[in-house]
């Protein structure tokens, strides 16, 4: 039994990986799309930051703690912590807190 657990643990694990390998692949391509065929720069520049943001955006929606390894669930701020952990990361990719695409998303984060 146990070790049918593990083995289907571990298919889980691969199938995961597989998929979000292939959703980072996907990501790229369309980042090099984005920069062929896009003309204008802040268009270029928005698209570009949808897609890094959608990345963030897709690994705290699968794991609730982000990808912060010290946070944990029990602390009586967690909601809190793991927000302002989220709109750290998308400040990594708008420089401006009051872009409308930055608010949209850490918006929804709250939803």
């Amino acid at each position: 039994l146990t070790g049918f657990r593990l083995n289907a643990s571990n298919a889980r694990y691969a199938e995961g990986r597989k998929l979000i390998g292939s959703v980072h692949s996907t990501s790229r391509d369309l980042a090099t799309n984005t920069m062929m065929w896009i003309k204008l720069r802040e268009d270029k520049k928005r698209m570009i930051n949808l897609i890094k943001a959608f990345s963030v955006a897709m690994t705290f929606h699968l794991n609730k703690k982000g990808s912060h390894h010290s946070i944990r669930r029990c602390l009586p701020n967690f909601e809190e912590q793991i927000y302002a952990e989220y709109q750290a990361e998308m400040l990594d990719i708008y420089s401006d807190d009051q872009d409308e695409d930055f608010l949209l998303i850490c918006n929804w984060f709250r939803a």
